[in-house]
């Protein structure tokens, strides 16, 4: 048990680091994700950050995919030694929940398919939705990792 909670604090960190740099990338235009009615950021700095998300997406997915990957996998083996008490089972049920939330009802993959085949260039409409959808679920997959690093302290520190 020695190791075992540094190790999902580190991998969750690394996670929160990750989603932490596309919110600096995508901070300039996030009024767009509060204002859906009208433009209220610059043509220029949404396709500037479309632009920056379509060269930084090759990365996400390996990046995030370790956190996924072997983060599930310790918090599991982390229920494994206490038993599967409620504390334990708690930060996978609470991570698990919302990357499924990000997976089926965000649907991410529409939104990184759209990344890779909308030019940053296209009708401002198409990329401005797509910045937009993105952006939220970044934060809500920012929200997720910061969560697990602060339930991790919370409940076992």
């Amino acid at each position: 048990m020695n190791f075992i909670i540094p190790f999902i604090t580190a991998t969750f960190a690394f996670g929160t680091a990750i989603f932490y740099c596309l919110y600096c990338v995508e901070k300039s235009v996030l009024k767009l994700v509060f204002n859906k009615g009208k433009i209220v950021v610059t043509e220029d700095n949404i396709r500037f950050t479309h632009k920056a998300l379509k060269r930084l997406s090759p990365l996400l997915p390996p990046a995030n995919g370790f956190v996924i990957l072997f983060g599930i996998s310790a918090l599991i083996y982390q229920c494994n030694l206490q038993s599967w008490n409620f504390e334990s089972l708690s930060i996978p049920l609470f991570y698990i929940g919302i990357t499924l939330y990000i997976i089926f009802i965000g649907k991410i993959a529409t939104a990184v398919k759209n990344l890779m085949t909308i030019k940053s260039d296209q009708e401002l409409s198409l990329v401005t939705a797509n910045v937009r959808h993105l952006i939220t679920q970044h934060h809500i997959a920012l929200f997720a990792n910061l969560g697990v690093v602060i339930l991790e302290f919370a409940l076992f520190t």
